[in-house]
């Protein structure tokens, strides 16, 4: 007798053989419907298990071993080679019509590694980035890299983090993986999606950055050694930069910096946090622009106009007069 697609014999219940029958019947969503629910569908006959790939299904998903039709363990030759099929056929599944995302989501995770990020910021960048790509025309995406580093840089600026990460590294870590990702490519593909999607990444003040620079700059090496041979704490020593660049951004407000980069600017006030304490403590200075611009790896150049254009006449108001 026929019973659930199954041929069962009446008498002991025993399955003799399935009935695969191709199901015409298919559900699809409400376009009417006003409910969350109305937006998820099915069409029966198309799941993953049940299509593409080899054309047949090799066991469960989580199966690493593998029998015969009588229940024999395979050949440990064969166990290999059915294991290499499976992992091809399921990862076909996966990405098949995606294949673009699924790199872009792959490079993702790479790059959230290179950078210790967390799962929730790559989390975010994730979505970020398929809802750029679905509201997108091709002709708006420079590429899907570049449109995920995007998407990774709105999430790390929406992340309250003690420690950034700045656009020019994230373009970095997608450098160091092969992809052609710049500073300059992220900012146009920003603005081309400004201009369809509303999205705003929070702007970082250079306070945000403060603690991580500090930190960079007292665990340098080279640092480290001058401050010990000046005799100076470590810890007091690093106590004294925050005070004394807290001190310089409260005199300097947001309309004076202008349109620097908040990054370097919080560089720059770093590095003239130590030459103030040096003149207050009637001593050489443990920093240079040189040794900064390596223990935070920003431009040397910039460290210098920053505190000659800016920083400068705000020290000497500090300093005490004769």
């Amino acid at each position: 007798m026929l019973t659930n697609g199954e041929y069962v014999c009446a008498a002991c219940g025993l399955v003799l053989a399935r009935q695969i029958v191709s199901s015409p019947y298919q559900m699809h969503r409400d376009e009417d419907c006003s409910s969350s629910q109305s937006k998820a569908y099915v069409a029966l006959g198309k799941r993953s298990a049940m299509v593409g790939g080899l054309g047949s299904f090799i066991d469960y998903q989580a199966s690493r071993f593998f029998y015969d039709q009588a229940g024999r363990p395979l050949a440990p030759r064969r166990q290999q080679l059915f294991r290499r099929l499976k992992y091809d056929y399921n990862l076909r599944l996966r990405i098949a019509k995606r294949e673009t995302t699924y790199r872009a989501l792959r490079s993702l995770n790479r790059v959230a590694d290179l950078l210790s990020l967390t799962d929730s910021i790559k989390d975010k960048a994730a979505y970020y980035y398929q809802k750029m790509d679905k509201k997108l025309e091709n002709s708006d995406i420079t590429s899907h890299l570049t449109l995920m580093a995007y998407g990774l840089m709105l999430a790390v600026r929406e992340s309250k983090e003690n420690a950034p990460i700045t656009l020019q590294e994230i373009a970095e870590a997608f450098q160091k993986l092969g992809h052609r990702v710049t500073s300059r490519s992220i900012i146009r593909q920003a603005l081309e999606v400004k201009k369809k999607i509303p999205l705003a990444p929070i702007k970082r003040k250079s306070e945000d950055y403060l603690q991580r620079i500090v930190s960079q700059t007292v665990n340098h090496p080279t640092i480290r050694l001058r401050l010990r041979r000046a005799g100076l704490s470590v810890q007091a020593y690093q106590v004294d930069l925050v005070k004394y660049s807290n001190q310089l951004f409260s005199r300097i407000g947001v309309s004076e910096r202008g349109g620097r980069n908040p990054f370097i600017f919080a560089v720059a006030v770093v590095y003239s946090s130590d030459f103030l304490i040096a003149k207050l403590g009637k001593r050489r200075p443990a920093l240079t622009q040189r040794l900064i611009s390596k223990a935070t790896n920003a431009a040397e150049y910039s460290v210098r106009d920053h505190y000659a254009k800016l920083l400068k006449p705000h020290i000497l108001k500090m300093l005490p007069h004769r």
